[in-house]
């Protein structure tokens, strides 16, 4: 062999080892470069998913009834009803929290040990406030429902006491507005008379378990207390009106 084919032969090795090379560099970068464009579109896709479940968060966390804005009955029933709604959203959550795991599995597999600890952190985060953000739901739901609860027990003897005081109400019209004409007609309507006071006499104990009662106590120390006091002062003044208007009836029939 010639020596310009053999120097024509050795220049052709080096170029075919290096145009080799060029590709396998070419090949790795390009290798980098996909991993790179995955790592961004996972991280991204993951943060998307983080913003959306703590949106989904906030929304759900600003419809939780505030008690301190209920004060009467209508509206902690709607309160009721809004707990109701909102523990039924707990499924979805749940989806969008294991859509943001899955996720998070994705960027951890493609990035170094150490800084896959802060995607972990922040997943497990994420779940431990779905779960508190629920937790907090049902424990306001389920105190709501001991509040209504009481509430129902609370008007029924509300209810009792209030038509207790319209019946005597009525009796004591009835002894206002008879007109005595003989000595017999006026002893009945001071013995109808005192028939009343008897009922108003022995009802004033039932009137101060009521008000003093523990359910009692207990509604006015919840956010129910407007509503509660002025069903109180109202039963307690009727009550009171009927004391006053009796008490002209005895000594006038002498």
């Amino acid at each position: 062999m010639k020596v310009d084919e053999l120097a024509g032969s050795e220049k052709k090795k080096r170029a075919v080892g290096i145009l080799r090379k060029f590709n396998a560099v070419r090949s790795r970068l390009k290798d980098l470069l996909t991993d790179k464009e995955n790592q961004y579109k996972f991280h991204r896709s993951y943060k998307d998913a983080h913003q959306e479940l703590v949106t989904w968060l906030s929304r759900v966390r600003e419809r939780i009834p505030r008690a301190s804005a209920a004060d009467g009955v209508i509206e902690f029933e709607t309160a009721n009803a809004t707990y109701a709604g909102l523990m039924n959203k707990k499924p979805q959550g749940l989806v969008l929290l294991e859509q943001l795991q899955q996720l998070g599995l994705l960027v951890v597999s493609h990035v170094a040990p150490e800084q896959s600890l802060p995607i972990q952190a922040e997943v497990r985060a994420m779940g431990e406030s779905l779960e508190s953000l629920f937790k907090e739901i049902e424990d306001e739901k389920e105190a709501l429902g001991k509040t209504m609860s009481s509430l129902n027990e609370w008007r029924e003897e509300y209810e009792r006491l209030s038509d207790w005081v319209q019946q005597n109400d009525i009796l004591l019209k009835n002894v206002k507005t008879t007109l005595p004409g003989t000595l017999e007609e006026k002893k009945q309507k001071v013995k109808d008379t005192q028939e009343v006071v008897g009922k108003l006499t022995e009802g004033k104990k039932e009137m101060e378990a009521f008000n003093n009662s523990v359910a009692t106590k207990a509604l006015l120390k919840s956010h129910l207390e407007n509503y509660v006091s002025a069903q109180l002062q109202r039963l307690n003044s009727r009550y009171q009106v009927s004391k006053y208007s009796i008490s002209f009836q005895l000594p006038s029939q002498f």
